[in-house]
């Protein structure tokens, strides 16, 4: 052997190979949890955006309710409220689905496409308390996503009391 060389030795140069590719390993393996992290993130925000334009859309339909009288289900036994049928009520279907947005399935239920093309069917339970006739409506609204293989996932519930006068809150 030459006493003056410089260099690396072919065991040097495997083991900062096998470290360098534990580092990347393990950088990799985060990133792909963040791209998971991500996905859901931007699912249930989608879902929260959606809940609370429903919120807002129903909450501002107080003929409907006005219409409904005494028909208000007790919050002991709420009732889904047929979006369907509030859009048409209020004469605004095409208006609706001329967005683009909204969609009826097969069994004539609308659900909402999103930019990222995910599927979201909303739920909208509606009641009043003995104690509230004449003053709110209760609205709880639930976003739940169309998976692949055909079954719903919950996402996200929001909360909205719509005076009987008006304007939700």
């Amino acid at each position: 052997m030459y006493k003056d060389q410089t260099g690396m030795t072919l065991v040097e140069i495997l083991a900062a190979l096998s470290l360098l590719s534990i580092v990347i390993m393990i950088f990799l393996a985060i990133f792909g949890k963040y791209l998971l992290f991500a996905d859901r993130v931007e699912n249930e925000l989608d879902a929260i955006h959606l809940a609370e334009e429903i919120g807002f859309y129903t909450g501002s339909m107080t003929e409907t309710y006005q219409n409904m009288g005494s028909n208000i289900p007790d919050c002991s036994q709420s009732a889904a409220l047929d979006l369907d049928y509030i859009i048409q009520q209020q004469n605004a279907r095409s208006e609706v689905m001329q967005s683009g947005k909204w969609e009826l399935d097969d069994s004539h239920r609308l659900y909402y496409t999103s930019a990222q093309n995910q599927t979201y069917y909303p739920v909208v339970k509606y009641c009043q308390g003995t104690n509230e006739i004449g003053l709110v409506i209760r609205l709880h609204i639930e976003i739940f996503q169309l998976l692949k293989d055909g079954s719903k996932k919950f996402i996200t519930e929001t909360y909205h009391y719509i005076p009987e006068t008006g304007e939700s809150s």
